[in-house]
């Protein structure tokens, strides 16, 4: 009776740090890191003093309670930890223990220095530095046996998935608590005393059962879309080189291309830097290409400066709509815009967006005319011989190699290929033909049905053998 009691508050107890890990998301790492300490604290009180504090299990009739019932839910903090929040995350939680670990010493020698030295007319308590030495000792020996007992845990746990991901998790997890308990006597014992004890391998195997069941059903809950991806089995060891590779990964990424694409496709690409091929793949991408109808007049008869600010607000205003309908801006060319839908993150329905994101610009150029009406730059166009400003619009759809241009001391992300030229192509169509925007018969094919369209016909453009059949919005 005492054995099965034992071992449901052992269960409950590792369920409370699944459940404090759990609550991440609206605490933040407090709760697992609250209850952390207060394992660590717990297991020295219980076991410091005599009698040692004991229990019953099933295979004995009495064995110290201190490391079977507190260690346990500590190496399940680290493995919660490790697999589902990264190795980074986990060498932090050892930071916390480290921390902990050191607070309490503090505190204990502060406590012993009082009782050393108490106020006029307090007895003295002697003896203490003995104690005291004893028990830093002890602690140091501890903080290295838990810090080895969580590599190995998380090794075995990170081995077996890699290796024998046939093996059911709750025995995979067994088998991981059962080697850093093991592990942790073999080593508390060699750094405290010098010697080996004798250890309790059944007492041991029977905790690492029940622990393990709680732990299983909790990380199966976690990952029930998805496994974290696979590591290697001792990534959380390999401290620096991890630091500088993720640092150097997201550093190149984000400079890349914060500027280019949306929040949402950094995030992504952050979040996944295998979907960029640095040297260059094909994607199927749908390309846009516009420029400013009237430029050639404010150029001619503008001076410079206000000509860059006009520039400046109208891409302001349309490289905006490229980003918020998830494409990327590839280019500034004069007055032209060059924007791909597809790359360098997979967008499922980069024709519509792309399509959709031309519209916007037509409408958006439409309100940027009414606000310079309104402030008086038309005004100033009108001077010059030009009633207002348009903007031009060619889509096509097609293959392109999208990937890392350039020189060994300068390079761009860029795409490239027919499908660009054939974009640009168009928006050139789309002047002799007198039209605002037109997208290609690879574009319309991947529309979905019904999407309204209007045929424009197919027409000879430069560079090109065959003729280019083009559409309007509907």
């Amino acid at each position: 009776m005492l054995a099965a009691r034992f071992l449901i508050e052992l269960a409950l107890l590792t369920s409370a740090v699944c459940t404090a890990h759990a609550l991440r998301d609206r605490l933040g790492t407090a709760a697992l890191h609250v209850l952390l300490g207060a394992l660590i604290v717990l297991l020295f009180v219980a076991g410091a003093g005599e009698p040692k504090i004991a229990t019953a299990l099933i295979f004995s009739e009495a064995v110290k309670l201190n490391t079977l019932f507190f260690l346990p839910p500590i190496l399940a903090a680290v493995v919660v930890t490790y697999a589902l929040d990264g190795t980074r995350a986990t060498r932090r939680l050892f930071g916390v223990i480290a921390f902990i670990y050191a607070v309490d010493t503090i505190i204990r020698v502060v406590l012993v220095f009082h009782a050393e030295h108490p106020p006029p007319g307090w007895p003295a308590f002697t003896g203490f530095h003995a104690v005291l030495s004893v028990a830093l000792h002890s602690k140091v020996a501890s903080l290295i046996a838990l810090l080895v007992d969580s590599v190995i845990i998380v090794v075995v746990f990170q081995l077996l998935r890699n290796r024998a991901s046939f093996v059911p998790m709750p025995i995979g997890l067994a088998l991981g608590f059962v080697a850093a308990m093991v592990s942790d006597a073999f080593t508390f014992e060699l750094l405290r005393f010098g010697t080996l004890a004798q250890i309790p391998l059944l007492e041991k195997l029977e905790v690492a059962m029940v622990a393990a069941l709680p732990l299983s059903a909790y990380l199966t809950w976690q990952m029930r879309g998805g496994a974290p991806a696979t590591r290697g089995a001792f990534d959380i060891v390999d401290l620096r080189a991890q630091v500088l590779e993720l640092e150097t990964r997201y550093t190149w990424v984000r400079d890349s291309f914060s500027k280019y694409v949306s929040r949402d496709v950094v995030d992504r690409l952050l979040a996944d830097p295998s979907k960029i091929e640095l040297g260059g793949e094909l994607r199927e991408v749908t390309v846009l290409f516009a420029d400013v109808r009237g430029y050639s007049t404010l150029s001619e008869k503008l001076d410079p400066r206000e000509v860059i600010r006009i520039l400046n607000e109208y891409f302001g205003t349309v490289g905006a709509l490229v980003l918020e309908h998830e494409g990327m801006i590839n280019e500034f060319e004069g007055d032209g815009i060059l924007a791909v839908f597809g790359a360098p993150a997979h967008l499922e329905d980069h024709a519509l967006k792309a399509v959709r994101c031309a519209e916007a610009m037509l409408e958006a150029v439409k309100q940027l005319n009414e606000r310079w009406r309104q402030d008086g730059t038309l005004a100033h166009f009108q001077r010059v011989g030009l009633d207002e400003i348009g903007t031009r619009v060619g889509v096509h759809t097609g293959v392109a190699v999208a990937g890392n241009i350039g020189t060994g001391t300068r390079i761009k992300y860029a795409v490239i290929g027919d499908t660009v030229n054939t974009a640009a192509r168009v928006e050139g169509l789309v002047k002799s033909l007198g039209e605002s925007l037109l997208f290609t018969e690879a574009t319309r094919h991947h529309l979905p049905p019904g999407f309204a369209v209007v045929d424009k016909g197919a027409h000879a453009v430069k560079g090109r053998a065959q003729e280019v059949h083009v559409y309007g919005l509907g």
